[in-house]
């Protein structure tokens, strides 16, 4: 396709991927405008956390992870870590993700 790059992540690429077994871990970063909303969506996900969150990936509460910058350094950190087998990561954030 005209103006199509070679880096762009497209089915193909996720359906080799797939079949390398380099699939076994999700995440999903979700922008917010504040902390309300960032704990508003989170204890939405957490009640419904441990149902398929798509495929073969559940949804973990200790994996529903907010991001902004009154947090501790530590807990900030968190997003930074891979998700056991099997479990989708979100990470939920303002924009001190950026």
């Amino acid at each position: 396709l005209p103006g199509s790059r070679d880096d762009r992540w497209d089915a193909g690429m996720a359906d080799k991927a797939e079949a390398r077994g380099d699939m076994d871990t999700a995440a999903i970063l979700v922008f917010l405008p504040g902390t309300k909303e960032i704990d508003d969506l989170r204890e939405t996900l957490v009640n419904v956390a441990g149902r398929t969150a798509g495929g073969n990936f559940v949804l973990d509460p200790n994996w529903i992870l907010p991001l902004h910058g009154s947090l501790p350094p530590d807990d900030q950190r968190k997003v930074f870590e891979r998700p056991p087998r099997g479990v989708m990561k979100v990470v939920l954030s303002t924009n001190v993700a950026e």
